[in-house]
């Protein structure tokens, strides 16, 4: 028994051409996370006060994008607002968890999502 799935999950009901679409997809959000994890670890190590919160905020999004190929079955629509909710993260993150400059970073994330959900 393994203990991660290999690229092709999910991927089995679907024809060549999506399925090869979808491995890549499971690719790149895999290898992400991991990115991401290891990011989150060498933080952590840090001896600053103040990074726990980028730390918090780093293994959410590697567990959001660990997520994703899981969200095969639910359609396009469910992997494009879990990117979206992993970007408002990671603006939190850049705006140093001020809620101002939360707010003005975040407009471009909605008028984004309003678009997305039109097509």
């Amino acid at each position: 028994m393994r203990f991660l799935p290999d690229i092709s999950y999910g991927t089995e009901n679907y024809p060549e051409k999506v399925a090869r679409r979808l491995r890549a997809l499971n690719l790149i959000a895999w290898s992400t996370a991991a990115i991401t994890i290891g990011i989150s670890v060498l933080d952590f190590l840090d001896p600053k006060p103040w990074l726990w919160k980028h730390v918090t905020i780093n293994v959410l999004t590697a567990l959001i994008w660990a997520s994703i190929p899981f969200l095969h079955r639910l359609g396009i629509l469910w992997k494009t607002l879990i990117l979206d909710l992993d970007l408002f993260g990671r603006l939190i993150n850049e705006a140093g968890f001020r809620p101002r400059l939360v707010y003005e970073k975040s407009l471009y994330i909605e008028s984004m999502l309003l678009y997305e959900l039109q097509t």
